[in-house]
């Protein structure tokens, strides 16, 4: 599993726009804004081919024209919508861990276990992961980025 920083436009995230806890963000703005982000776990991430390569054909050619507009979004967000919309009103590079195979679910798991990520509801199968990011796109199938998503946010 590996641990990287990226930006809020390489991150492709769910079509929820609402924050399920305003404390909870709050926090995190304070704590990106005092500089403290090391003690903000890291959001788990996976490769956009990952799932891609699951999706039905029209979902496919959606995907591919929204790719077009965005070369740099490569990652599907798993969870921490509160997290990567804080970094980026922060203007703060995102951590994160990337899920790639099942060990790094297994990885991950253990991380959440120990308090090194903050949860883990994905479930314990690459394949269920993979297949509920499909299964969300399927239902709503409009991408948008982490930075994208939270300017639609301030404007709700």
């Amino acid at each position: 599993m590996k641990k990287i920083l990226i930006l809020p436009e390489a991150i492709i995230t769910s079509n929820y726009y609402i924050l399920h806890s305003v404390k909870h963000f709050r926090e995190y703005i304070k704590l990106y804004k005092s500089k403290k982000r090391r003690l903000i776990p890291p959001v788990p991430v996976i490769p956009a081919p990952l799932v891609t390569r699951k999706f039905n054909a029209i979902l496919k050619e959606k995907f591919n024209k929204f790719k077009k507009k965005h070369q740099k979004a490569k990652y599907f967000l798993l969870d921490g919508s509160h997290r990567t919309t804080a970094a980026y009103i922060t203007n703060n590079k995102i951590s994160a861990i990337v899920i790639e195979k099942r060990s790094d679910v297994s990885k991950a798991i253990k991380m959440w276990k120990s308090g090194k990520l903050k949860q883990w509801r994905l479930g314990d199968a690459m394949e269920k992961i993979v297949g509920d990011l499909v299964t969300h796109f399927n239902k709503k199938p409009r991408f948008h980025t982490v930075n994208e998503k939270a300017n639609k946010l301030r404007n709700i």
